[in-house]
């Protein structure tokens, strides 16, 4: 019984290293898998021409400088994907509104399905600790205020 057990916590504790850093590790293949599995259900049961259109507006309205802020902050990560994702949807460095409207009008379900299931579970947890871990420079410098900036980031995203 305690070879069990002992076996069980040896196996949780490589398995799922607490800090989640190991590279390649089941702790990044589950919960990238994970994260995955969300968003397939959420392309499946939504109503995508509704969020298209809502999307398309939401540029269109939007100033150009910010637009660009946001894009820029899109392409740093756009170009960070493996190759073989970027052949559905080729984004270049210099977009215009334009372009992108173009670009979210022709997405389909089908599409968005595909790109999910190529995105490697590694990447996906790169980026989730680079949004929750972002460089301090991004960072308001006191530390109460950071925790709040975090909590703000998260209940916007929810």
């Amino acid at each position: 019984m305690l070879l069990r057990s002992t076996i069980i916590i040896f196996l949780l504790f490589v398995l799922f290293p607490a800090n989640g850093e190991a590279k390649g590790s089941i702790y990044d293949v589950v919960v990238g898998g994970t994260i995955k599995t969300l968003a397939r259900v959420f392309v499946k049961t939504s109503n995508l021409p509704k969020l298209k259109a809502k999307y398309i507006k939401k540029i269109i309205t939007m100033r150009e400088d910010k637009f660009q802020k946001y894009y820029g902050k899109f392409f740093v990560v756009y170009k960070q994907l493996p190759d073989n994702i970027k052949q559905y949807y080729v984004f270049t460095e210099n977009t215009s509104k334009t372009d992108v409207i173009n670009m979210i009008d022709q997405v389909n379900k089908r599409d968005l399905l595909k790109i999910i299931n190529k995105v490697p579970s590694e990447f996906i947890m790169q980026q989730t600790r680079q949004y929750y871990h972002p460089s301090q420079d991004h960072m308001p410098g006191n530390t109460s205020v950071n925790e709040t900036f975090l909590w703000k980031k998260l209940i916007q995203k929810i």
